[in-house]
């Protein structure tokens, strides 16, 4: 990640709440945080990648409104349609 890009903070503290739970249900699912996920300061979360997840998880059945992304394999082009 570039350490020139700037980044603004969440919201508010329920917001940043609600896009810690999902990393972490996504995580005690099987995902796995390959760079980020931490608050950095008071609402201030790093850019977050998951990876090792499936259409099972929390990642996946909600939309997360924060700087996280879930990278998902396939192997077919239906699979992503």
């Amino acid at each position: 990640m570039d350490p020139n890009t700037v980044m603004g903070p969440v919201a508010r503290q329920d917001l940043l709440d609600n896009i810690i739970r999902q990393i972490n249900e996504s995580k005690d699912q099987g995902a796995r945080v390959l760079r980020g996920g931490n608050v950095i300061d008071k609402l201030l979360l790093e850019p977050t990648v998951l990876v090792d997840t499936n259409p099972s998880m929390t990642c996946f059945r909600e939309e997360i409104f924060g700087p996280v992304i879930s990278l998902f394999k396939y192997t077919t082009e239906e699979e992503v349609i």
